[in-house]
């Protein structure tokens, strides 16, 4: 099996964690809430193709919810704190 059929099977969630707290969208929820700049095409398997945001940090890889992939982003401040 190659990346693309290994990634056309997984199903995904995408996590946005801020200041707030974390949220969780669908794919289209996410494309209506931020603006995609490219698509990220190295990593594990479940990141590749993946958006980049340009407002967030990621994508990165966040484990498995449900059997579905989770797709983390985090606000650069968040990020700060969470890499010390």
């Amino acid at each position: 099996m190659n990346i693309q059929q290994a990634q056309q099977q997984l199903e995904y969630i995408y996590q946005v964690v801020t200041e707030n707290g974390a949220e969780y969208f669908t794919f289209n929820e996410l494309k209506e809430k931020y603006t995609f700049n490219e698509t990220n095409n190295y990593g594990r398997i479940e990141l590749h193709n993946q958006p980049r945001i340009s407002s967030l940090v990621g994508p990165m890889f966040n484990g498995y919810m449900d059997g579905k992939a989770i797709i983390r982003y985090e606000t650069q401040k968040v990020y700060n704190i969470l890499s010390v």
